[in-house]
């Protein structure tokens, strides 16, 4: 599972990724019993130093700054995995080239290797996603359960008319699957909890930027997560309120759904283990119960982080 490189204009400040999307990915799968990695492409793995990925920005011919690892290095990467499928994260527009960059390198790799490609950007432009050569699927919805369905119908090399939720190619055509009821968690305390142990903290650490802005690296150790999922409004702006109404065939994702506090307080229990200190609440609608939030700040306070 992939966070491409990072593409920005120059007056902007770059960040590490680790966004929750691939983290319940692969707690997913590792619940299942499948063997995953998570690299975050920005920074890359313990064995890449930070001056060669994150620190090395390079001017590319469109005049965005890519900063990451080079796609020789992610190369040597999925070739050392030896992976049967390699998913990538895609949640914004100036990141659609970084994705296609990746989606290529894999296909270099072993062109029989299945490439998914899911996130906000990847199902907005899903006609544009599998018009590149390179990409297989795209996920329509939330992709805990599509994921493992994915998963389970490529072991028995039996098509994808089964599995809800995609979009992928079917003798040139792209074929759309609707999301089903069941792919997605109404009940969200039921998720697979984030694969956060699979982050490079070490390194995340070192450049000290959470999400939300930057931190002092001798301060603390940051990490994301969401108490719900979904919004209670419904804005011309914003495509939750289209998901809403599943007109992208996403399924009833935009629908507001809230983890119980005991949920809540076990997730942030496993961060602290993980030496987390500081916490960035990632909800889409994080006040819509003003009572619940604040017994889980409280409780935040009183578990000493902040």
């Amino acid at each position: 599972l992939i966070y491409p490189p990072n593409q920005l204009l120059l007056m902007e400040t770059p960040r590490p990724d680790g966004s929750l999307g691939l983290l319940y990915l692969a707690g997913a799968l590792e619940q299942a019993g499948y063997e995953t990695d998570v690299l975050d492409a920005s920074v890359g793995t313990k064995d890449d130093n930070l001056e060669d990925t994150f620190n090395h920005q390079v001017r590319q011919a469109n005049g965005l700054i890519r900063i990451g690892m080079s796609p020789e290095r992610i190369k040597e990467f999925i070739t050392k995995g030896a992976y049967d499928i390699i998913g990538i994260n895609s949640n914004f527009t100036s990141q659609t080239s970084m994705a296609f960059d990746v989606a290529q390198i894999a296909k270099s790799v072993n062109p029989k290797m299945l490439v998914i490609v899911g996130g906000v950007n990847a199902r907005s432009l899903s006609e544009r996603f599998l018009d590149n050569k390179n990409i297989d699927i795209v996920c329509l919805s939330e992709g805990e359960k599509i994921i493992i369905r994915l998963v389970e119908e490529w072991k028995k090399d039996s098509g994808w008319e089964n599995v809800s939720g995609i979009k992928y190619k079917k003798d040139g055509q792209h074929v759309t699957n609707p999301t089903a009821r069941d792919d997605i968690y109404l009940n969200l305390d039921e998720l697979p909890f984030p694969a956060w142990h699979k982050l490079n903290f070490d390194y995340y650490d070192k450049i000290a930027f959470s999400r939300g802005g930057g931190l002092n690296p001798k301060e603390a150790r940051y990490a994301s997560l969401m108490t719900s999922r979904g919004c209670l409004f419904k804005c011309h702006y914003c495509h939750i309120s289209l998901e809403k109404e599943g007109s992208l065939n996403t399924g009833q994702i935009g629908s507001i759904r809230f983890k119980s506090v005991e949920r809540v307080l076990e997730e942030v229990k496993r961060l602290r283990e993980l030496k987390v200190k500081k916490l960035y609440f990632e909800d889409d609608c994080l006040l819509a119960k003003n009572d619940r939030i604040k017994i889980i700040f409280e409780s935040v306070i009183d578990m000493g982080l902040e």
